[in-house]
This record gives structure tokens, sequence and C-alpha cells, in this order.
């Protein structure tokens, strides 16, 4: 992707070699300047305050403050700096959670180079990036995931019904809003499962 514009970038991430990897990533591209890295939550919030970074991509897992706190602190406060949330342990981290902080992404960290980079390009466009375990964990906690990532595009009466879905909705509400049937509402949702069990999905937006 070419840009003229460069986007500043924080990283908050208690591992070095972490860190270091994903600077290695954003540096690839030239439109992404580092301005600053934290070692956890509460250098993550000074440095924010003083750089404002367009960006900040936070690992959730972190002593002190985590990267949930971060993010919903930054969105309470009306903070202009993006929050991708990342982790590598899906199993510890309540991934419900960390969607309704108001982050604006959240990935797991075996993400490909190119789904990361496209992810953080879409964040900074506007849009809501989320791995699939958000939604195997929302719609069905138990499912398998495997780990592949695609981009997905869902047709805007699916998304809208995700939307809806991800915020607690009940089938007949979906229905009542959306001016649907029930068992039309449950048949959309059977089909986007059935997608989710061919491949790891990162989605790029949702209709509201």
């Amino acid at each position: 992707m070419e840009s003229s514009k460069t986007y500043t970038v924080l990283i908050a991430d208690d591992f070095p070699l972490v860190r270091l990897g994903i600077k290695a990533y954003l540096m690839s591209q030239p439109e992404f300047k580092i301005v600053g890295e934290a070692s956890n939550g509460v250098e993550a919030l000074e440095l924010i305050d003083t750089l404002s970074p367009d960006i900040a991509v936070v690992d959730i897992v972190m002593p002190f403050l985590d990267g949930i706190s971060v993010a919903e602190h930054l969105k309470q406060n009306d903070y202009n700096t993006k929050v991708l949330l990342v982790t590598a342990v899906e199993e510890f981290v309540d991934l419900s959670l960390a969607f309704y902080s108001g982050a604006d992404g959240i990935l797991l960290k075996n993400v490909s180079q190119s789904s990361f980079i496209d992810s953080i390009h879409s964040i900074l466009n506007g849009k809501k990036v989320y791995c699939k375990a958000i939604f195997e964990l929302l719609f069905n906690p138990n499912r398998f995931v495997d780990k592949n990532y695609n981009t997905l595009k869902f047709t805007k009466l699916q998304q809208k019904i995700i939307s809806r879905r991800l915020r607690g909705y009940l089938f007949p509400e979906i229905a009542e809003e959306l001016n649907l049937t029930v068992p039309q509402v449950a048949q959309e949702l059977s089909n986007i499962l059935e997608i989710f069990d061919e491949t790891e999905y990162v989605i790029h937006s949702l209709v509201t």
C-alpha cells in the first residue's frame, strides 16, 4: 500500500523480543514511524499521553496494567490514538472483555506479516479488525480454531447480524430490528459458522 502520510506507532509488550519483531514488521513499511516502546500498561499510557501516536499496538497480558485496561482508558477518555490489542495466549485471556474494551482491533500474535500490516492499515482507515477467535468465543466457545488468516467479506445483512450478536442481542431482538424472522436469523448465523470452518479469518469491518 503506497502512502505519502507517515503514521506514528507505539508498541507495548513486556517481552523485548516481541517488541523487536513487531517493530521489524512495521519498519518494513515506509509509512510507519515507531515513536515509543513500553514494557507494561502504565508505561504505555504515559507514553501515549506524551507522544499521541496514531496507533498503539498493545499486548493484552502485561504487568501493572493489562492491555484491555489500557484500551478502556483510552476509549473512555476520547484519545485519538487507535488501539490494536494482540495476544499469544488466547486460552488465558477473556476475549469478550477485549472486544468490549473499545479496542479498534484484536489479533493473535501468530498472524502473518501481511495480514498484520493490512490490519494496521484497516484500523487507521477507520475500520475494526478482529481475529476469528473473537467470533468463535462469542458464538460457540468450544469450537476448534485453525490458524490460517485470510480476509473475509460478509454480506451486509450478515455483518449487521454479527454486529448485533456481538453486542449481546438475542435472536428475537435481531429479527425484530432487521425485519427478519427468527429462523432467518438462525440460518444466516449457521451460514456464517459454516464459512468459519474453512479457515481463520480477519474481519475488517462490520455494518452497524
